[in-house]
């Protein structure tokens, strides 16, 4: 026996069946889950910026200045301390002084003249056995000046010049142009910030952060 084909269920579809609840209760319920569920999404987006490209930052060149104050002040520790004090521009107390990512400040120092012996000279020894090698705890040499404090070390300014870049994108910004913070290293709090209009204010001429070698040391 033949089989019979059906064409309307042969070419039947499905679809949705929308049913429409009248009911104010359900209905106000509704829309505030939909209006609760916007905001989220909104906040989201707005809070952590998603509608923006993101990438790591690469840390760029840093520079690192000193500047002696311009008035010198004569230091508590100074007075009848255990150490003399001695004052020395930023060329001396700055190392290195290219300035280049790192940088050491002498807080306190003592210089020794070494003088080569007789038919030596400290930069050409030829042998591990060489009596004409340098040697600051055998090599004769003559204090001429005794272990002393850098006098108003606190009272220098430091200047702070970085920049970074991205690594997928050729933005880059120095930090003229960005808002930052000092943190304490002991609570976590911030101890100095700038901005922009801050740095107008206090140099408008400087291309970095400025803080003194005294806010340094108390956030360290």
């Amino acid at each position: 026996m033949a089989k019979k084909f059906d064409l309307d269920e042969l070419f039947g579809y499905e679809t949705f069946k929308i049913v429409k609840v009248k009911d104010r209760r359900l209905g106000i319920l509704h829309r505030v889950f939909q209006l609760a569920i916007f905001i989220y999404i909104l906040f989201s987006i707005l809070n952590s910026q998603l509608y923006l490209k993101k990438e790591p930052p690469v840390p760029g060149a840093v520079r690192i200045s000193l500047q002696a104050p311009p008035t010198f002040t004569n230091p508590s520790y100074c007075i009848g301390g255990e150490l003399p004090c001695v004052y020395w521009g930023a060329d001396e107390i700055h190392f290195p002084n290219d300035a280049a990512g790192v940088a050491f400040f002498t807080t306190r120092a003592t210089v020794t003249k070494y003088t080569a012996p007789e038919n030596c000279n400290f930069l050409l020894p030829s042998s591990p056995g060489d009596p004409c090698i340098f040697n600051a705890k055998t090599s004769t040499g003559q204090i001429i000046m005794n272990k002393s404090y850098i006098a108003d070390i606190e009272n220098y300014s430091v200047m702070i010049e970085h920049s970074i870049r991205g690594k997928a994108t050729s933005i880059s910004l120095r930090n003229g142009l960005m808002d930052g913070e000092l943190i304490s290293a002991i609570d976590g709090k911030s101890k100095r910030s700038w901005t922009n209009a801050t740095r107008a204010i206090e140099n408008p001429r400087a291309n970095g952060d400025i803080l003194s070698v005294k806010q340094i040391l108390e956030a360290a």
